[in-house]
């Protein structure tokens, strides 16, 4: 991890204080869930989905890669999609590299293919504009984080504030968890 990034991060756990009580009750249903994932299979997968996969699902994507990494939380691995694909959007590569982050280019394009890099070792899985049912996401076992408040856009696929126990593609997911649209700013500070 670069001296900026950790830098930032260590700036923004100094501010936990101001986390509001009833966010970290939110946050504390989601770590709830990360830890049983953690206990029972030693690894938990969370797919963040917001309508576009462009700009919130994939910086809380690379939120919550990075601080399991920073704060040595072994096992999780985090994806995004949307229930469209778009594109990265562009000003939000350009904030998450100016605040540390480091992604490359592996093909440029109209929906153009990033991998996160870390200590010069690629790290996580390519980041670019994909649906939830892409088959780069787990398609079983795994914690879905609705990251966008536009509700009325998602499919019936996705039952709201329940917990079940699913493996069907079609359904897709094991848990949902219906967050505000600004959780991926939040989230992890």
């Amino acid at each position: 991890m670069n001296e900026k990034l950790i830098s930032n991060i260590e700036e923004l756990t100094a501010s936990f204080n101001l986390i509001p009580t009833t966010r970290k009750s939110e946050l504390r249903e989601l770590s709830i869930s990360i830890k049983e994932d953690l206990a029972n299979d030693n690894q938990s997968r969370l797919i963040f989905v917001c309508t576009h996969n462009s700009r919130r699902s994939q910086l809380s994507e690379i939120w919550m890669r990075t601080a399991a990494e920073y704060f040595g939380i072994n096992g999780i691995q985090s994806y995004s999609g949307g229930t469209e694909s778009t594109a990265f959007n562009s000003r939000m590569v350009d904030a998450v590299k100016r605040f540390g982050f480091e992604l490359e280019i592996l093909e440029k394009g109209d929906n153009t293919v990033y991998q996160q890099v870390m200590s010069g070792q690629s790290f996580g899985p390519k980041m670019f504009s994909k649906k939830y049912d892409d088959t780069h996401n787990p398609n079983s076992n795994f914690i879905a984080v609705m990251v966008c408040s536009h509700e009325l856009l998602y499919p019936t696929w996705i039952p709201k504030l329940m917990t079940i126990h699913l493996t069907n593609r079609e359904l897709m997911m094991k848990r949902s968890l219906k967050l505000e649209e600004r959780f991926c700013m939040s989230s992890l500070y």
